[in-house]
């Protein structure tokens, strides 16, 4: 093909070409990228949530019965457990943002086990499970979308060395 000043030989001009690829590809790239910035912001929030239910059961599981401990060697969770990990929870997430959460004192010893009435697993130990959900707006598409986080702490026989 011979190409004079800007046309080729059929007189087809050849300018202008980048310019309807940009208008075509920018909305494509500008959905995309709204895309990877929801989906980002989706599993930071998710892990914030994850370590904030975290620190909150390993906070309430401390509230452990010490008379029983002395007295019979048994370890056995309190009540009080159950509202300190909320306590803990209240203090990690933002006020407003928590919509609905559940903590469940399990006092399970190996003598008395039963399963766990979520996940179904056999418990040997005094556990605190705790679960936690918030909504969470994207920044990009402006949806709401609830977020769940769940943790389970126990208190553990020591090991004998």
């Amino acid at each position: 093909m011979i190409f004079i000043r800007g046309r080729d030989a059929r007189g087809w001009g050849r300018k202008g070409g980048a310019t309807a690829l940009t208008l075509v590809a920018l909305p494509v790239f500008l959905v995309f990228f709204g895309l990877i910035a929801d989906a980002g912001y989706l599993f930071y929030y998710r892990t914030f949530l994850q370590s904030a239910v975290d620190a909150a059961a390993l906070s309430g599981v401390q509230e452990l019965d010490f008379d029983l401990l002395a007295r019979e060697g048994e370890r056995r969770l309190l009540p009080e457990a159950a509202r300190e990990a909320e306590r803990f929870l209240r203090l990690n997430v933002r006020e407003g943002e928590l919509k609905k959460w559940r903590a469940l004192v399990l006092n399970a010893s190996p003598s008395h086990r039963f399963p766990h009435p979520v996940t179904g697993r056999e418990l040997r130990d005094p556990t605190l499970y705790l679960e936690a959900e918030t909504e969470v707006v994207l920044p990009w598409s402006r949806r709401r979308v609830m977020v769940r986080a769940r943790a389970d702490a126990a208190i553990l026989p020591r090991e004998k060395p």
